[in-house]
């Protein structure tokens, strides 16, 4: 759609050489599709080659002014509020990634929302310990139609419904984003519209570089779908480790009551007692094997602080690198 756009705007041009202000008009035209393009392109090559992250500490103002120059005249249909409290917020992270997820989000909040919705992009301490950040994208005036929340939730076609692989492509990197960074994305209802929360921790909990050889463990899985529990178990059995699983909470208590693992991998959306409810019950009995476990979710969520999480999806990597901060001695 873009390159049509610009292969007939340049036609335009040619027609309306004698006119410097249609010719302007027009430039301005090719200008924002030809940034749509290079969005989409950085998509592409974040999902098929992700580059290592490279984090520092950055003003979350000049974060945000970035955000707002990759979304270029997308942000002309409605009325932005920027907010940064305190004024001299830092955040500890991959720059150029963390406003690629960022923009990633905006747009698809922005192109789903009518023209001169008020949306409101915001960065605040974060509750995830020292350091820790979360930026905010509210919908003001409850504008955002009622079928965002799903979609926000789980960026892909379900059925014969049609989905902007763009706009796909792009809320699944900001997932990724922010799982490689240790954060969370979350979707919550407002009075009368949606906030999304991307959270990001401080420098204290930078991600570890690179996946050690760990011993070969036994680890327990938790979750319904069986298709996961497979996926999951070649996982972790390439790296030596042996799997076991069980599809819901109740089964995996009388699972532990015979045996102990090295660690659980739980899923929040468990049919009957949820993935959390089995968390706790494990630490009143287990507390050390609750230290042991990562909570999953398809859902986004916000983890409590100090909780091993991963957002589904995650890749090999993210898995192996999340059992290795759990592990480690």
């Amino acid at each position: 759609t873009p390159l049509s756009i610009v292969q007939g705007r340049v036609g335009l041009v040619r027609a309306q050489a004698e006119s410097p202000e249609a010719i302007r008009r027009q430039a301005g035209v090719i200008e924002e599709h030809c940034r749509r393009i290079a969005s989409v392109m950085r998509n592409l090559q974040a999902f098929i080659a992700p580059r290592p992250l490279s984090r520092a500490w950055h003003p979350v103002d000049a974060v945000l002014a970035a955000v707002a120059d990759e979304c270029g005249r997308k942000l002309e249909r409605v009325r932005m509020q920027v907010d940064v409290s305190p004024s001299d917020l830092q955040v500890y992270a991959d720059r150029e990634q963390l406003v690629q997820a960022v923009a990633n989000l905006l747009l698809h909040v922005v192109e789903r929302s009518p023209a001169g919705a008020q949306i409101r992009l915001s960065g605040r301490r974060g509750a995830a310990g020292e350091g820790s950040v979360e930026l905010i994208l509210e919908d003001l005036a409850g504008t955002f139609p009622p079928e965002l929340l799903a979609e926000l939730r789980s960026p892909y076609a379900e059925g014969d419904r049609q989905f902007d692989p763009d706009l796909g492509l792009g809320l699944a990197i900001a997932w990724a984003i922010a799982q490689d960074h240790e954060g969370w994305l979350t979707a919550g209802e407002l009075d009368r519209g949606v906030a999304l929360r991307l959270g990001l921790p401080g420098a204290s909990q930078d991600p570890t570089p690179g996946v050690r050889d760990i011993a070969s463990r036994h680890i327990l899985v938790v979750d319904d779908d069986q298709l996961l529990c497979e996926t999951v178990s070649w996982m972790l059995s390439e790296q030596g480790h042996t799997i076991s699983t069980v599809a819901s909470a109740e089964d995996a208590l009388t699972w532990l009551a015979r045996q102990r693992p090295d660690a659980v991998l739980v899923d929040i959306g468990l049919p009957g007692m949820r993935g959390d409810a089995l968390v706790d019950a494990m630490a009143q009995r287990w507390p050390d094997l609750a230290e042991r476990t990562i909570v999953t979710s398809g859902l986004l969520h916000a983890p409590q602080q100090g909780e091993a999480y991963l957002q589904k999806p995650f890749t090999r990597a993210q898995l192996l690198r999340a059992l290795d901060r759990l592990l480690a001695p």
